[in-house]
């Protein structure tokens, strides 16, 4: 049997992604980044300003997979602020698929333009 995505509710979003905004100090983030377990260390790399941990996210919830910190920073770099997704979220932890998506759209929500995702 085929499975269709449920849209993600955008009032959900909006209320989350206000959330977010107040907790990492109203950024204007120009794009966002969502990484991988091997991509822990890129973090030294990064001045990062502000740490939510997924948990306190509504929709996320908190990580579930080994080696993958469960946290959305906010960074600053040389041209402007970034966030930052320390670890991804995947269907086999989470048993939906909101969790899986919602980084995406919570960038898109937050202001971000450009978006890399990462593997291990």
């Amino acid at each position: 049997m085929e499975q269709h995505m449920i849209p993600l509710q955008m009032d959900i979003l909006r209320e989350s992604a206000e959330r977010v905004r107040t907790r990492l100090g109203h950024p204007t983030p120009m794009a966002a980044a969502i990484l991988g377990s091997g991509w822990g260390s890129a973090m030294a790399d990064w001045t990062v300003t502000h740490t939510i941990p997924y948990g306190d996210i509504p929709v996320m919830g908190a990580a579930a997979v080994k080696g993958h910190a469960g946290a959305l920073h906010l960074a600053e770099t040389g041209e402007g602020s970034c966030l930052v997704f320390q670890g991804r979220r995947h269907f086999y932890g989470c048993a939906a698929w909101e969790p899986v998506i919602f980084p995406v759209y919570l960038a898109h929500q937050l202001g971000a333009s450009t978006l890399l995702l990462t593997n291990a």
